[in-house]
């Protein structure tokens, strides 16, 4: 991320980035020592991981890559009518992988979670220590090197209604 970022739609307090290096900006949070690219779907669960045990009121929770620019007037703008309670993500939907019946949205064009799916995908992973770090899919079983594909598939699993909306581009 750039300082301008950090200095500008960034410049708030329940904006974290999840890292593997430390940090002494209290907004990045280390969650693993890996730094490869393989690491990144651990990364995205850990840092589920982390944003649900420490704020499990959020009604929304936002996922972007590091070099996804946020509007985060027209998010916040998108998400006045949304309900939070709803099993719904938002986002670009991608139907790009392997198997074709798997549709998941784009990491890199952003992914907002309601808190009620945000709690079920959580639920999911604690009850298998594997999921959290990402060592282990049941079906099929391979590790998800996309950390975008791997949240789909286990979105699918609990059955959260993907929507698909423009204001999210990759």
């Amino acid at each position: 991320l750039t300082e301008f970022s950090l200095e500008s739609w960034i410049n708030f307090d329940d904006f974290f980035i999840f890292t593997d290096m430390e940090n002494n900006d209290k907004r990045f949070i280390k969650i693993t020592d890996r730094d490869d690219y393989h690491s990144n779907a651990i990364k995205c669960i850990l840092g589920f991981r982390y944003m649900f045990e420490k704020h499990e009121n959020f009604d929304f929770y936002v996922f972007i890559d590091n070099d996804t620019y946020l509007n985060v007037k027209n998010l916040e703008k998108f998400l006045k009518n949304k309900n939070p309670k709803e099993l719904k993500a938002y986002g670009s939907i991608l139907n790009t992988w392997v198997d074709k019946s798997l549709y998941y949205l784009s990491g890199g064009a952003g992914i907002v979670l309601t808190n009620n799916t945000m709690e079920k995908l959580y639920n999911v992973m604690e009850k298998n220590e594997d999921l959290f770090n990402c060592t282990k899919i049941e079906h099929p079983p391979v590790i998800y090197d996309y950390s975008d594909v791997t949240l789909g598939f286990h979105m699918k699993n609990i059955e959260v209604e993907l929507i698909n909306s423009d204001l999210f581009h990759s």
